[in-house]
């Protein structure tokens, strides 16, 4: 029996990943020249696969050290395991490990731990919190490996918006005092919550103003969403028509995750979708399994403020300040329909330009308000 071939929330890579070969070509072109990228990215628009991708297929004359901080919940968390990852991607040998860690670590003694299958890891326990002096060297312990292998290191920090909740501004400055001076490592900093990004990369006032390339992750281009989707059926023993694609990446505005999601369930109630209503039906299908979820958004708004004005934007397919917008939908002035738009994007429902993110749950606000 054939197995569904569209995965969703996930990390995909190889053939369950959809091309995004100019990214990946940015990615490789800036950090083998020595600088270093910002990737500002929505939820669910495939920054992590990304990142796998890019390490799979383009690192290969590098180090690669990929280093995820959500759930890290003090420095010394980070500071472990930037050791770690940097020892286990660029060491094999155990005498090695032990010279390493002899030559770059003065304040610091790490013991080397072997667990029962082969890994190698070091036990930085021996303090509960590190001052200064013991965070510079584990800053730049990656810039010292990468000048003993005679090879660029590139040090991969994913959702870095996170190191706000490790003495955040301390944390950037000092990073920024050691990470400027390095030579040998490239840094690529990725999060899902763009508008903390942009403040610490972005504002005069932070330690990593203007400190690295910014790069935007948009939807995929239709041209590469396409011929994915057909041979994802064709593989299957099916066959989708170019009219259902054009529906579906219309509906989905070529939204990898929405996308693949949409397409899972079309597969499910056909292999060979030719007609456009089975788009409405896996549609429905969605908002149905979703519907639980989606009543916890909805009674997380006491606001009746942001509640109208996220059913004028599902109905309208954005939001304005007109005054017809704010009598159609009850809203009380202009400044109400800014301060609900500020609310509801900082819960992270809307945008930067007034849409409602999940496009499902634009969908169940349409139906539900409609009924």
């Amino acid at each position: 029996m054939a197995h569904n071939p569209f995965k969703y929330g996930v990390v995909v890579t190889g053939e369950d990943f959809v091309d995004r070969k100019e990214e990946i070509d940015i990615l490789y072109r800036e950090v083998s020249s020595g600088k270093s990228i910002i990737l500002y990215s929505q939820r669910r628009l495939g920054k992590t696969s990304l990142l796998i991708e890019f390490i799979n297929r383009k690192a290969k004359k590098m180090i690669p050290v990929y280093i995820d901080l959500y759930g890290m919940t003090t420095k010394e968390d980070l500071a472990i395991q930037m050791v770690n990852n940097v020892i286990n991607a660029s060491y094999t040998n155990l005498d090695k490990i032990k010279n390493a860690i002899r030559d770059f670590f003065i304040n610091l003694k790490p013991k080397v731990i072997i667990s029962t299958d082969g890994k190698i890891t070091l036990d930085l326990s021996t303090k509960k919190t590190y001052d200064e002096e013991e965070l510079v060297e584990i800053f730049d312990f990656a810039e010292k490996v990468a000048k003993e292998k005679k090879k660029q290191i590139v040090m991969i920090f994913d959702e870095f918006q996170e190191i706000a909740m490790l003495n955040g501004l301390n944390m950037e400055k000092l990073m920024r005092s050691r990470f400027q001076h390095h030579k040998k490592v490239s840094y690529i900093f990725a999060g899902s919550k763009e508008h903390l990004l942009r403040q610490m990369f972005e504002e005069k006032s932070r330690a990593f103003f203007k400190f690295a390339r910014p790069l935007s992750l948009g939807p995929i281009q239709k041209g590469e969403f396409t011929p994915f989707i057909k041979s994802k059926f064709k593989t299957t023993g099916g066959e989708i028509s170019n009219e259902v694609i054009d529906k579906i990446l219309s509906f989905t505005q070529g939204h990898p995750y929405f996308t693949q999601y949409l397409c899972h369930e079309i597969w499910f109630i056909t292999k060979s979708p030719k007609i456009i209503s089975v788009i409405d039906a896996a549609i429905q299908n969605i908002t149905d399994q979703q519907s639980i979820a989606f009543e916890h958004i909805w009674d997380e708004l006491r606001s009746r403020n942001q509640r109208a004005l996220l059913v004028g934007i599902a109905n309208e397919g954005g939001y304005n300040y007109s005054p017809d917008f704010i009598e159609k939908y009850k809203l009380k002035s202009q400044s109400h329909v800014e301060k609900s738009f500020r609310m509801l994007k900082n819960k992270g429902i809307l945008d930067d330009n007034g849409q409602i993110i999940d496009i499902f749950f634009r969908e169940w606000v349409i139906k539900r308000t409609n009924r």
